[in-house]
């Protein structure tokens, strides 16, 4: 029985081994591998324009738009050397990743194109910088196409309101009645830190602590003098600046 049994179910082995066996000479058909969609393409910005009229209006009047400006935009691709080829999205404009975003994308590629171009003066410290390091993208701060400065394309109005959005503590110590004349609009934040990177503390231009900074300016103050000796109104100067607030031995 059990014999009978045991050749019953190698007959079924041999059976459906036999039934996937080619004869000889045949070869299996490779499964085909899925067709890679094809690469996009570029259009040009008047295809881009031909829905985003507005763009044209907001950038009109920056170096963005400026062809005779080797380092623009428009002297490359346009509009697709910041936004990449838009074919796929001009045959879709659905698919968010159609067309690269700067409100979708991760903070690393959208500086990744900032800095293609923007690699020189003030910008040429910005990886690992302090900004950097705490994952901050250009388009924090920066806006192409709707910004609200005069200058540098803010997305705030003043340079003081846009650093307050993060830095609330240190504006608001410019309150008090010994401070950096910025609220008067003598000073900006950018005066005496440089946000897109420095080899020095707290993102200072000049110096590795206050006195530094301040004399690189106030030379007359430095010459022959001590802190001890300068006004009052010097000598609290650092309060601004400070985590604590409590006067120190700086300027």
């Amino acid at each position: 029985m059990h014999r009978l049994r045991f050749g019953l179910l190698a007959a079924l082995s041999i059976g459906l081994a036999g039934a996937i066996v080619l004869a000889a000479g045949d070869t299996i058909a490779p499964t085909p591998a899925p067709q890679a969609a094809p690469a996009a393409e570029y259009v040009g910005s008047d295809t881009c324009l031909g829905c985003h009229e507005d763009a044209a209006k907001t950038l009109g009047g920056t170096v963005h738009w400026k062809a005779a400006h080797p380092r623009s935009p428009a002297a490359a691709q346009g509009c697709e050397s910041c936004h990449g080829p838009g074919s796929r999205h001009v045959d879709d404009p659905s698919i968010e990743t159609s067309i690269r975003r700067f409100d979708k994308v991760e903070s690393r590629e959208a500086n990744a194109t900032c800095l293609s171009c923007h690699t020189k003066s003030s910008h040429a410290l910005w990886d690992g910088s302090a900004h950097d390091a705490r994952n901050l993208s250009c388009v924090t701060c920066h806006s192409v196409h709707a910004p609200k400065s005069e200058h540098a394309q803010l997305k705030a109005a003043q340079e003081t309101e846009l650093c307050a959005a993060c830095h609330r503590t240190q504006v608001n110590k410019l309150h008090r009645a010994s401070h950096m004349p910025v609220l008067e609009g003598k000073l900006a934040c950018s005066t005496c830190h440089n946000p897109h990177g420095s080899t020095n503390v707290r993102l200072l231009r000049t110096g590795n602590w206050i006195n530094e900074s301040c004399v690189s300016c106030h030379m007359r103050k430095s010459a022959g003098r001590s802190c001890s000796s300068m006004p009052p109104v010097v000598r609290v100067v650092s309060r601004a600046t400070t985590r604590t607030g409590r006067p120190t031995t700086g300027c």
